[in-house]
């Protein structure tokens, strides 16, 4: 597992099932921690109609949650 500083206790994990549910299944088994997802920023039009997972976690999360924003494309 990488290292990263001032960070003592990190876990990474790949999860499958729907995203959006999958996460949250997995965030309320946490008793601590941290969410940590990137956003694609698709914009708000396919938000509406896809939905978005980041937008989900973050409100149905029982844990905090980070979105990060993608980089912009040019």
């Amino acid at each position: 597992m990488p290292k990263v500083d001032g960070v003592s206790d990190l876990e990474f994990c790949l999860l499958e099932d729907n995203p959006l549910a999958a996460i949250l299944e997995f965030a309320e088994e946490m008793e601590d921690g941290l969410v940590l997802l990137g956003s694609h920023g698709h914009g708000v039009i396919a938000s509406i109609l896809l939905g978005s997972v980041a937008e989900g976690v973050v409100r149905k999360a029982e844990i905090p949650a980070l979105i990060v924003a993608a980089p912009h494309r040019k």
